[in-house]
């Protein structure tokens, strides 16, 4: 073999080898953007679809706040909601966070609900109604709003609710009849929803009345936490 032959085969694998090295590095950084990518999009899912905490942890107003503060081992009532969501599933109440401070008589709930239902992109869009089975109606003290992704989320709070106590330390709904009714703000109807039919948007009105406690209902203890 020559001398030239031999300097030409150098030549070739010098440029194989740069050609190698830029493959290489493109699928490199095919690979590592894909990944990005991907990463991006989970953490946006994630985010666009967790929930709000103040779905499912209690608030309470600042009395029963303080006075949980200053009484040792203090205790709420978990109450059991009897139907949690309504058939569409548009709307879901927290039904392991429903709580009830006898002390104070507040009665603490968590409200999740698709925000296409209200005419709005903003929490602020829903008017909620406590009353029993005599129909008296319960003041709302206080709510907190969030919205997250396509949700919005509530805690309400209702006061001036007396529940009895019986001789075991749970709750005696009996006669009682709790029941919470969800209205668009918008225009005061009763919550309605949105379906799709033969390619048209039509508005359904849909049950938005959901029973908290009704007689007999069975319930929980649970530590007050902050």
């Amino acid at each position: 073999m020559s001398f030239s032959d031999q300097e030409f085969d150098d030549v070739r694998d010098e440029r194989e080898s740069k050609a190698f090295r830029v493959v290489k590095n493109t699928f490199k950084g095919i690979l590592y953007g894909a990944s990005a990518l991907v990463w991006i999009l989970v953490l946006a899912v994630l985010f666009t679809t967790r929930e709000s905490g103040i779905y499912t942890e209690m608030m309470f107003t600042d009395a029963t706040q303080k006075l949980a503060e200053e009484t040792d081992d203090y205790k709420v009532h978990q109450v059991i909601i009897m139907d949690f969501m309504n058939e569409q599933g548009s709307i879901t109440l927290s039904s392991s966070t429903c709580f009830y401070a006898a002390e104070t008589k507040e009665l603490d709930l968590g409200i999740k609900y698709n925000k296409k239902l209200t005419d709005s992109d903003t929490s602020d869009a829903i008017l909620y109604e406590l009353k029993d089975k005599n129909g008296k109606i319960y003041p709302l003290l206080q709510i907190e709003e969030d919205a997250i992704g396509r949700y919005g989320y509530a805690r309400v709070c209702f006061g001036e609710i007396e529940i009895p106590l019986k001789e075991n330390g749970s709750l005696d709904f009996t006669g009682l009849g709790l029941t919470l009714t969800l209205y668009r703000k918008s225009d005061g109807a009763l919550l309605a929803t949105y379906q799709k039919k033969d390619g048209q948007d039509t508005i359904t009105v849909n049950d938005a009345m959901f029973t908290i406690v009704a007689e007999d209902s069975p319930t929980g203890r649970k530590d007050f936490e902050d």
